[in-house]
């Protein structure tokens, strides 16, 4: 079964807030293949939902996971 990845309004403005901030600082080309990393990594949950640790303690559901830290220096 293939699910829905949604993005909430509050997170495609962080979304937008941090390739703003780090295109001046790192250069548009590399602020993109950063963001679009983050990006590409959650539509994933898309095929693998229940990836990551549970934590119903909390809330039920939820979940964390990590992304691998880049390699480019630059960020």
């Amino acid at each position: 079964m293939k699910y829905q990845v949604r993005f909430h309004a509050a997170a495609e403005r962080d979304i937008a807030e941090l390739l703003s901030e780090l295109a001046p600082k790192a250069g548009v080309e590399t602020a993109l293949r950063f963001v679009g990393r983050i990006v590409d990594y959650c539509l994933d949950f898309e095929t693998f939902p229940e990836r990551g640790t549970r934590h119903d303690e909390i809330a039920p559901g939820l979940r964390t996971d990590r992304m691998a830290p880049t390699r480019d220096d630059r960020v």
